[in-house]
């Protein structure tokens, strides 16, 4: 009796068959230290069988995963373009690539918490393809993409056809339309979804060139995001340990896990050599300890938090029953989402304390392994902003599991039994209510606005992007303070300053203190600033520190600037745009 790898079923042929032999090393129904009894044994290999029976791969499943790849990019196509609210992070990593292609080394040259994996990514997509917005967004219909093909290939491992595109469908729905921006975040993700399948192929068919490629892809996931990566070495590490330690499987030999450690190394030693080499070593060293010390303390939120303003949620409690329902089955949705990785690090811990008869061993391990990944994914979330945003930035880890929760996992808990297909039911009807609603999001941002990077769609009409355009050459430097960055990219601008944003109580009080310094030696003739941000901050970063509030960039700007006009009054992100007080405001084009 073969694993379900090494399966080689009649009529078949582009199946692998050069393992089809009963001395594969491979985990097996037969290993009589894992069935103690004859009758388990059998029990067993009759559970088995069936389970293959249904999950058996076929030329028809190749063909349904690579249509569901090709559907997520046709679904995910108006979300390429629709920048429906502007969000400041997306301009964090575009500024950065931006900055590299003009030569410039991160923490050297200007700084950055993030790791530098995103930055040189979307540089050199830009490099090859072009530098407008839309590159780096077409980037993420590949990434929708490799999520669905992944996700439907992992589930039907686990489960029928029919659960495995169910689950690849929810994903699309409730993953990457939910953040549809450039963010290092899904870049992580992305490198992390590849290594575990590497590893879940290591599970069925142990090589060393597989170890290899996950533990490259897990050192990648670090370049991307340090805290995310940590997360996925910690999580793939302690889930081969499990097996081989508790669930006997004594085929996953050291060398495994010196080839995944090695792998992992290899591109952060090869990245340490080359920032050294650019005498950037120390800033980097810096700069990545950095969020240890500032950026947990003000972005920490409860566990799932969701980020709305108080009047978005006076407004839903304040509206008619039906709409309110409505409302509030989108919000179960954000909580259920929230639930599943716990849920799914406690079924997976479940198989170890009860190993249960009834379950594919193949199956254990695999879910235990995803379950130790997520443990660590949630881990590194939890330590830095377990917000719902980032929660649903981790959740190509572990969707897959759910057909084989819904179905195998249940079977022996009546009471799950019973209630388990109206939570499916209702897990799908509330799943394509949001997605529902994000697609209307996006194919309503109708209004196409021009800028130097392409056109964008917007939901209305923008005022600061075409003045900027108006007012400054591209490449001009301007200041547009706090923290609005995509603006600087959309324009073809660059702030004077080493920082691209500033954010009250995450940034030190020495780093506001020396942008002002800086501002005042620069004395530049123009800039933009949001003074209603400090709005946001209690719906945003509501662990900020008052003390944080005091500006010493802002006040420098109202003792010295004036006010000429007002730009997008009607919106969240409405600017000033201010000159120095020894200008006169009629230079530029203020209609």
């Amino acid at each position: 009796m073969q694993t379900f790898a090494h399966m080689c079923p009649s009529g078949e042929p582009w199946l692998p068959r050069n393992d089809c032999s009963p001395s594969t090393k491979s985990f097996s129904f037969q290993n009589d230290k894992i069935w103690p009894f004859p009758i388990m044994h059998s029990v067993a290999i009759h559970v088995a069988a069936e389970v293959r029976r249904h999950v058996a791969w076929s030329r028809k499943d190749v063909w349904i995963a690579c249509a569901l790849a090709c559907f997520s990019v046709l679904y995910l196509w108006p979300f390429r373009a629709a920048f429906t609210n502007p969000n400041p992070d997306e301009g964090i990593v575009l500024q950065g690539a931006v900055r590299v292609l003009q030569g410039q080394v991160p923490y050297r040259d200007f700084f950055s918490f993030y790791a530098p994996g995103s930055f040189y990514w979307n540089a050199l997509l830009m490099k090859l393809f072009g530098d407008t917005a839309l590159v780096p967004r077409t980037a993420l219909l590949g990434y929708g993409a490799l999520f669905s093909l992944l996700t439907f290939v992992l589930a039907r491992r686990l489960a029928s056809r029919r659960g495995a595109v169910l689950v690849t469908l929810l994903l699309l729905a409730c993953g990457l339309p939910v953040a549809f921006i450039v963010i290092h975040n899904w870049d992580s993700t992305v490198a992390a979804l590849i290594a575990l399948y590497c590893v879940v192929l290591l599970l069925e068919r142990p090589r060393s060139w597989l170890a290899a490629v996950a533990g490259l892809s897990v050192g990648i996931a670090i370049l991307f995001n340090q805290a995310r990566g940590a997360g996925l070495l910690f999580g793939l590490v302690l889930g081969l340990l499990i097996l081989r330690t508790l669930l006997a499987r004594k085929d996953l030999e050291a060398k495994y896990f010196a080839w995944l450690v090695g792998g992992a190394l290899a591109p952060l030693v090869i990245t340490a050599v080359l920032f050294a080499g650019a005498g950037a070593w120390n800033q980097m060293v810096a700069c990545l300890m950095w969020p240890f010390r500032h950026y947990s303390a003000v972005n920490h939120l409860p566990y799932g938090f969701v980020t709305m303003p108080i009047d978005d949620w006076v407004h839903l409690l304040a509206s008619p029953v039906p709409q309110r329902t409505i409302y509030f089955m989108v919000l179960s949705l954000i909580w259920l989402i929230c639930a599943l990785p716990i849920f799914v690090v406690l079924v997976a811990g479940a198989n170890l304390f009860q190993l249960r008869r009834d379950l594919a061993p193949e199956h254990i391990g695999i879910v235990v392994l995803c379950g130790a990944v997520t443990l660590g994914s949630v881990l590194s979330v939890q330590a830095t902003r377990p917000d719902f945003y980032h929660i649903t930035f981790i959740s190509p880890l572990y969707f897959f599991l759910l057909p084989w929760i819904f179905t195998e996992w249940i079977r022996p808990f009546s009471s799950l039994r019973k209630i388990g297909p109206l939570a499916m039911v209702y897990l799908l009807v509330t799943a394509a209510a949001y997605g529902m609603t994000l697609f209307w999001l996006a194919r309503n941002s109708a209004y196409r606005q021009q800028t130097r990077r392409g056109e964008i769609r917007i939901l209305q009409p923008n005022q600061t992007i075409p003045f900027i355009e108006a007012n400054f050459p591209a490449g001009s430097a301007l200041l547009i303070h706090p923290y609005l960055p995509l603006y600087s990219f959309l324009t073809r601008t660059i702030t004077p300053l080493p920082y691209d944003f500033f954010q009250p109580g995450m940034h030190s009080r020495q780093q506001f203190q020396e942008g002002a310094d800086r501002l005042a030696e620069l004395k530049p003739p123009a800039v933009l600033f949001q003074p209603d941000f400090t709005l946001v901050i209690p719906s945003a970063w509501p662990r900020t520190p008052p003390a944080a509030l005091n500006d010493p960039i802002a006040d420098y700007i109202v003792r010295n600037y004036k006010v000429c006009k007002r730009l997008d009054s009607a919106t969240p992100t409405s600017f000033l745009f201010m000159v120095r007080k020894d200008l006169r405001c009629g230079s530029y084009k203020l209609e």
